[in-house]
């Protein structure tokens, strides 16, 4: 058995009801002799949902990987590690450690954009890290992800990288699009304020006039445009989702009937002149074979037969 530590004051905690992690003084401890390296449960009540939480599966990991560590245990074998360590850094190691700080120091970037703040972006309430790692470093660790991904992506130059994060990205635009068009359908294209204004004596007023036919006093409005239908036709715009990018409009349908009829055409133009072209590798072919019928009738011609004697006795 390794290293058996005391009894803790102080737990990481985890409630399994309601994810809420934390770090507090047992309520309850309870013997566990069948963890040797650690035989201690510990239990506390949740400070959110008021349910039992137990200790942190990381934390009680942690336990047992300290139980079961190596390294010197007596004084003696701590004083003797510890003397290990004198007389360095050398001047050599001094002056190499130097240059590789220069050498890549230059270069190193830290992500502190966004710095470690637990519980405060919108996407803590969400993240599985929250009070368990978070705070280890000082940028948020999900911002630093998104970070380095994006880098390598564009100096790789391979935006498949990307397409996760872009498919989440399109989905909570698309989202958002479509409550905005809820809102101004529930609420109306139009807003209507009321006109108003100070007297001279700093005394409120609506205002109102007169109305000929009814004879009361009727309230003025001042009506503007939703400004939702901006936001939305942007959005609509920059995504591709309008209707001449999916090609939807007469103009679009148009130009769709105009290129399929050049496609048309020149499908008709190109069987054309294959025919043509077969047309006349049969009309050559077919000439070879006259000229060679030709040629064997010539032969049997009883004239020019008659005519070659006569041209062979006279020689």
């Amino acid at each position: 058995m390794g290293k058996v530590r005391d009894q803790l004051d102080e737990v990481n905690f985890h409630c399994l009801a309601c994810d809420h992690r934390f770090d507090k003084k047992p309520d309850r401890i309870e013997d566990a002799p069948e963890d040797a390296w650690h035989p201690w449960r510990y239990y506390a009540r949740c400070r959110e949902c008021g349910g039992e939480a137990t200790q942190a599966k990381q934390a009680r990991h942690l336990l047992k990987m300290w139980a079961s560590a190596t390294g010197p245990t007596t004084p003696a074998g701590k004083a003797a590690s510890a003397a290990n360590l004198h007389g360095h850094p050398t001047p050599e190691e001094a002056q190499r450690t130097r240059f590789n700080a220069l050498k890549h120091g230059l270069n190193a970037r830290t992500a502190t954009y966004w710095p470690a703040r637990p519980g405060g972006y919108p996407q803590c309430e969400s993240c599985e890290l929250l009070w368990n790692g978070c705070t280890t470093g000082q940028a948020c660790t999900k911002k630093t992800e998104l970070f380095l991904r994006h880098h390598i992506a564009f100096e790789t130059g391979d935006p498949k990288l990307l397409g996760e994060l872009r498919a989440d990205l399109h989905a909570n635009l698309t989202a958002i699009i479509n409550d905005l068009i809820l809102s101004v359908i529930g609420r109306g294209a139009e807003l209507r304020t009321p006109e108003w204004y100070y007297d001279r004596e700093g005394v409120f007023h609506l205002a109102k006039y007169n109305d000929p036919e009814s004879g009361q006093l009727v309230q003025l409005f001042k009506i503007e445009i939703h400004p939702a239908i901006k936001i939305i036709k942007e959005l609509v715009v920059s995504l591709g989702l309008d209707l001449n990018s999916q090609g939807m409009t007469p103009k679009a349908q148009d130009d769709a009937d105009v290129l399929r009829g050049h496609l048309a055409q020149a499908e008709a133009a190109e069987g054309s002149q294959l025919l043509f072209q077969e047309r006349q590798t049969k009309a050559l072919e077919a000439l070879g074979a006259m000229i060679e019928r030709s040629r064997e009738a010539t032969k049997r011609d009883p004239v020019l037969i008659e005519h070659q004697r006569g041209e062979a006795d006279d020689a």
